[in-house]
């Protein structure tokens, strides 16, 4: 029955080498429905997230007092090994919740 604010959000590297499947373009959308979705930050040509163990927090872009029961991370185009596979250790989205 909760919503967030969305204001940030931490992404974890897996520990297992993976060939390059790693993030490198993606959208963060959030919606209220599950139908309609809005993106509230982009990322392009992200090199932070190219290795192991690695850990780096992003501000939401689009900073709004907009409230929302779902936000998903969706990548756009292919990975750093030019694949489509999505490897993430793990993901934290912070912000204020009503």
């Amino acid at each position: 029955n909760h919503k967030v604010i969305p204001t940030d959000y931490t992404i974890k590297t897996s520990s297992q080498y993976t060939g390059g499947w790693r993030l490198k373009n993606w959208v963060i959308e959030a919606s209220n429905d599950c139908s309609q979705w809005e993106t509230i930050s982009e990322e392009q040509n992200d090199s932070f997230l190219n290795g192991n163990y690695l850990v780096h927090t992003y501000k939401i872009r689009k900073q709004t007092s907009k409230a929302y029961k779902y936000i998903q991370i969706r990548q756009t185009v292919v990975n750093w090994a030019n694949g489509n596979v999505l490897d993430i250790g793990s993901i934290e989205f912070y912000g204020k919740l009503v």
